[in-house]
This record gives structure tokens, C-alpha cells and sequence, in this order.
């Protein structure tokens, strides 16, 4: 798996990986402060770029967090601090100047049309903080949650959604 965009498009046996490695680290985490770095340190000597258009405090603190305990390095930028496709910089050139620099890129955005863009431009990864028709990440944690909670597969569960049918739901669909 390249990216990380929509649950759809990841077949579920990954997803159950995703699940199963969190797992294993949040209980080896237990003895742990909030600061303390892994001992694989899965992520030492990369560095991911985080980009919200979309304000947060939970998910980019959150992705902060995880990124350095994972032992990485993380770089927030503000996305009007990039020429991001206006004046002479398309969007393919920040893509360019992205996968130089990072590797892995993690985008909240109000833009699914961003997110394809990048995702066909980009040489690294790009993550899906947020978008218009996907939640993804937020998605995973839920279903992670829910297991924990209930310890059943989702896949054993009935699950009823009440509310508007958004961005989370279609992740939770998927």
C-alpha cells in the first residue's frame, strides 16, 4: 500500500495489519511516558510532512505524538505558507519539492480533488487526514476502539449510524 486515502481502496487483510500492530504497541506503550520513543523505532530517519487546511488539535497533535514515538521526525507547514499551485509553483512543483524533502506527506484538507492531485504527483506517501468524502484515520481509530471495547472483530458486529451521512460514515461504510 502507497497511500492511505480512502479504506476502500486498501484491502481489508492491511487494515487488519494496521489494527494488529496498534494493538501490540499500545500495550507495549503502557510503561511508557507519552515522550518515550519505541525501541523498533519504525520511522527513525524519516521525516513526514503535515499539512492542515483544515484546522485540528486532536489529529495533529495526535500525529505529532505518534510520529515522534514512532521515531520520526515531523514538520507542520500551513498550507498559505506554500505557493500551492498559485503564481508560477503548480501543485505538481510542491509535490517535487515534498518528495525531496519528506518522506511521507499527510494532508487535512476541505479538497478530495487535492488529495488526488497530490496522490498522482507525489514520490512518497500521502496520508488523508481529512477530506470531503473520506475520514479515514479517524475511521480506523474507531473501529480500534470499538474492538477494544467489545473484543469482537467489527466485522462480528452490528453497527447502527445515526447522523448525516458525511465523510465518516462513507469511511465506515467502506
Amino acid at each position: 500500500m502507497k497511500n492511505f486515502i480512502n479504506l476502500k481502496d486498501i484491502p481489508a487483510k492491511d487494515l487488519r495489519k494496521i489494527l494488529n500492530d496498534a494493538k501490540r504497541r499500545k500495550n507495549r506503550r503502557k510503561k511508557l511516558s507519552n515522550i518515550d520513543v519505541d525501541k523498533d523505532q519504525p520511522l527513525k530517519g524519516k521525516l513526514i510532512i503535515q499539512m492542515y487546511e483544515k484546522q485540528s488539535s486532536r489529529t495533529r497533535l495526535s500525529f505529532h505524538l505518534a510520529i515522534a514515538q514512532l521515531g520520526g521526525g515531523t514538520i507542520t507547514i500551513k498550507a498559505n505558507e506554500l505557493h500551492l499551485g498559485k503564481g508560477e509553483e503548480s501543485l505538481a512543483d510542491t509535490a517535487k519539492i515534498l518528495s525531496t524533502y519528506g518522506d511521507g506527506f499527510m494532508l487535512r484538507t476541505s479538497s478530495d480533488k487535492k488529495i488526488e492531485d497530490f496522490s498522482k504527483n507525489l514520490d512518497i506517501p500521502i496520508v488523508n487526514l481529512l477530506s470531503p468524502s473520506s475520514h479515514p484515520c479517524q475511521v480506523l481509530s474507531d473501529v480500534f476502539t470499538v474492538e477494544e471495547i467489545k473484543k469482537k472483530p467489527i466485522s462480528n458486529l452490528n453497527i447502527c449510524w445515526i447522523g448525516d451521512c458525511n465523510n465518516v460514515l462513507n469511511s465506515l461504510i467502506a
